[in-house]
């Protein structure tokens, strides 16, 4: 979740039509424990690439 988000807005209007008081600061902390996750698989899916000597590419 980043503020570049091309979605983050439409994203808080969906939520705000449920919760007015939402605000972004709830969507990013709400969002944040995914994106640790997702950081943290990929950061080991790119180690056990260099690894084993798998190419990143064609």
């Amino acid at each position: 979740m980043t503020p570049m988000m091309t979605y983050a807005g439409v994203i808080l209007a969906f939520i705000r039509k449920y919760s007015p008081e939402f605000s972004m600061g709830d969507l990013i902390g709400l969002m944040l424990p995914y994106s640790v996750c997702f950081l943290t698989i990929w950061t080991l899916l790119l180690i056990l690439f260099f690894e084993l000597g798998i190419p990143l590419g064609f």
